[in-house]
């Protein structure tokens, strides 16, 4: 689960609001040391919010961009040594876009032409590691922050300028299983 949004140059009286989505993808993870492994996780992850106009809080307009991608996070993970362990990760986040909608007084549209088909962001998170037999449970917090801009210049054909980044906090849940090595 992601609650998602969109931050960067935005209208005077404008803000964005956050979407909660959900997602889906693999971990893969290659231990170098007992506590020390690389860490590869495509997934599929939804990324947007709402473009909100107000004046003395009253709503005039509501925009929604909603993005699918493909990510793929490549990050360094560090755990304790014991069998219900904890972990920490940072990395880089390389985003592909699959699909961009805008939605408009209830028209959606396809909007990729808006978008860039690349981001690179960087995310970090602590989570843990439950035993359950030869298996685990993992649950971590993570938090995605974009890089890059994915405002394309089809978004502001008059203004090269706008800077709209990604941002993000996901709760993960998964079952890990061991393929091959160690006990993780």
């Amino acid at each position: 689960a992601t609650r998602a949004s969109l931050g960067g140059d935005v209208p005077p009286e404008n803000h964005y609001e956050a979407f909660t989505a959900i997602g889906g993808g693999l971990a893969f993870d290659y231990y170098l040391k007992d506590d020390v492994a690389i860490s590869i996780q495509p997934m599929f992850v939804q990324k947007g919010a709402d473009l909100v106009w107000e004046r003395k809080d009253t709503e005039l307009a509501r925009v929604g961009f909603r993005s699918d991608y493909l990510s793929i996070p490549l990050a360094l993970k560090v755990t304790q040594t014991s069998r219900n362990r904890m972990y920490a990760h940072g990395g880089l986040e390389f985003n592909f876009l699959l699909d961009a909608k805008r939605t408009e007084n209830g028209v959606t549209e396809d909007f990729d032409d808006g978008f860039e088909n690349f981001e690179i962001g960087a995310s970090f998170g602590i989570g843990g590691l439950i035993a359950v037999g030869n298996n685990y449970i993992m649950i971590e917090g993570r938090y995605s922050q974009g890089l890059s801009s994915i405002a394309n210049k089809n978004l502001t054909p008059n203004d090269d300028t706008t800077s709209i980044k990604t941002t993000g906090y996901a709760l993960i849940v998964g079952w890990l299983f061991q393929i091959g090595g160690s006990t993780p």
